[in-house]
């Protein structure tokens, strides 16, 4: 038993003399190669988005209350900025403007008869009566003159000569009367009567205008080139203004974008022209290659959700608006999952 400790004792020291008298080129030689700094590799920033049409989703309605009436276009239609989409029942709108319409057209009668002056018969009647009146007045003038000769050789009565005046007097009375009534016919429209039919013009003008307007209020109609997506109100439904219910989704899907949301966290990285990779489970697979055109500069609440257990609800985010290539679809409002490339700071 010691002769079996004193060999254990002395096989250790041999062992460690060995140790220490080892080469030390067998020593492990320790890396010292650099690690490339944050600034210098790329980093990926990830998020998540949806898809939208480049012209957003637009939720139409009329500008009044009102039933609908006839559903215009058909879901899936290409239209015109401008197409009439959906109407609303608008007789009461319609015998308004016809209304307005008369008016104005009447106003317009009124000012054409004004400016037309009095009727060119009445007023040669009128002439020829000045100049009957004009001889009579003549005439009794030159009797005038022959009764004051007689007169004068006392071979006429005081009552005669003045029976004479009178008839003098009210012969040029009536023929200066008559001078105005032509004065009055020839000179019919006055600036003041102008201005006055000038102002019934642009008043009836204005009250068509006015039931136009009422009239359009009752008609949704394109705002740019697109697509009726669905429509959310149909014949005989109701439109309030007060409930604040869209009656149409409208939008341009010729081309598409993403909306993604980032957290606040990545604000500083994010900025216009950065690479983009779209993907996830919903495009079956593929990935699509896109750029950011647009970073939002109001940062808002979360609405894109992953619905894992451990994601935080309470975030800020920013927006991001990624293009993608024109022959991309895809249904609107799709959820994707955005990468981006961008320089760590």
């Amino acid at each position: 038993m010691k002769t079996t400790l004193k060999l254990l004792i002395v096989l250790g020291v041999l062992i460690g003399i060995g140790w220490m008298l080892r080469p030390q080129d067998a020593l492990p030689k320790a890396t010292s190669e650099p690690t490339p700094s944050a600034s210098q590799s790329p980093q990926t920033i990830e998020g998540l988005g949806y898809i939208e049409p480049v012209s957003e989703l637009r939720r139409l309605t009329p500008k009044v209350n009102g039933i609908v009436r006839r559903c215009v276009a058909v879901e899936g239609q290409s239209l015109k900025s401008g197409d009439v989409i959906l109407e609303l029942d608008n007789s009461v709108e319609e015998r308004a403007l016809e209304v307005a319409q008369a008016k104005l057209a009447l106003a317009k009668s009124r000012l054409v008869e004004l400016d037309s002056g009095i009727n060119p018969h009445r007023i040669r009647a009128a002439e020829r009566t000045l100049e009957r009146l004009s001889e009579a007045h003549r005439f009794a003038v030159t009797e005038f003159e022959r009764q004051s000769a007689l007169s004068a050789r006392k071979a006429t009565t005081t009552a005669e000569s003045d029976g004479i005046r009178t008839l003098r007097d009210q012969a040029q009375i009536a023929f200066q009367e008559q001078e105005a009534v032509v004065a009055h016919l020839r000179n019919h429209v006055t600036p003041e009567n102008r201005a006055v039919s000038i102002a019934e013009v642009e008043l009836a003008q204005s009250e068509v205008a006015q039931a136009k307007a009422t009239l359009q209020n009752t008609v949704i109609t394109a705002p740019c080139d697109g697509q009726v997506l669905r429509y959310l109100k149909r014949e005989g439904d109701g439109c309030s203004l007060f409930l604040n219910e869209p009656a149409v989704i409208f939008a341009d899907i010729s081309h598409f974008r993403v909306r993604a949301e980032f957290d606040e966290r990545f604000t500083a990285r994010l900025h216009t022209g950065l690479k983009a990779e779209i993907y996830g489970s919903t495009l079956g697979g593929k990935t699509i290659i896109g750029q950011v055109v647009k970073v939002e500069s109001l940062m808002g609440s979360k609405t894109v959700f992953a619905r894992s257990a451990a994601e935080r609800k309470d975030l800020h985010v920013v927006e991001v608006v990624i293009d993608l290539p024109n022959d991309f679809s895809a249904p609107v409002g799709l959820r994707v999952d955005v990468r981006l490339t961008a320089p760590d700071q």
